[in-house]
């Protein structure tokens, strides 16, 4: 696939609108590398470009890095923008429910949670990281398991706010 300076800027646009840091394209004849100003490299994430050979819109390959499809409404970080919102790990690393194992989870489905509260934590290089919920509401989903690996930016539970319920 032979890019243009469109097709670039296109790219850089993607990898601006997303929460990736890096951006890796290679095929036959084409290789780039877009990074962002970091001090550690981010897990890496791949994304499937259509067999045409030409680039989505700069939104649309945002949401594709992302791994959106579409289905949830955008969320902002306070969540003023939907009623259901998607907690994502800030990292990659192991995901656990519980302080330690034996213990009675954080929260369950149906749990009533506030804003702050430890929900879940994540293990990433023998450090620690407590996730803590950006609203307050009903936890309607867990999405990974106790113990499991879940990736950067990967959806980790879903809460209902308040109101919304």
């Amino acid at each position: 696939m032979k890019l243009s300076l469109e097709d670039i800027r296109a790219l850089i646009a993607a990898l601006d609108g997303s929460g990736l840091d890096e951006l890796y394209l290679k095929d036959s004849d084409t290789e780039i590398s877009l990074r962002r100003g970091r001090q550690t490299p981010a897990p890496a994430r791949s994304v499937e470009l259509p067999a045409s050979g030409t680039l989505p819109p700069p939104a649309a390959a945002a949401g594709a890095a992302r791994g959106d499809e579409g289905s949830e409404k955008e969320q902002q970080p306070d969540g003023t923008a939907g009623e259901e919102i998607t907690v994502r790990a800030v990292t990659a690393g192991v995901f656990y429910r519980a302080a330690r194992p034996g213990e009675a989870p954080f929260t369950e489905v149906g749990s009533h949670v506030n804003k702050g509260d430890t929900i879940a934590m994540m293990e990433a290089m023998k450090m620690i990281s407590e996730i803590t919920s950006p609203v307050s509401g009903i936890v309607k989903k867990i999405l990974v398991k106790d113990g499991a690996y879940a990736g950067y930016d990967d959806g980790l539970m879903v809460i209902a706010e308040d109101g919304n319920v």
